[in-house]
């Protein structure tokens, strides 16, 4: 039992991984639209 509790939640791990790998930097991860980036985040990562 608790192999097969390790085996899923490793797959999900690795769904969620690929999925936020494919979002990063994307428009969006459903393809809706761009969100805004705020203006505190663009000082900070110009910083």
């Amino acid at each position: 039992m608790k192999n097969i509790k390790k085996t899923i939640l490793n797959l999900l791990a690795k769904a969620g991984m690929n999925s936020a790998i494919k979002a990063a930097g994307a428009a969006s991860s459903m393809g809706y639209c761009q969100p805004k980036e705020p203006e505190a985040l663009k000082k900070l990562i110009r910083s």
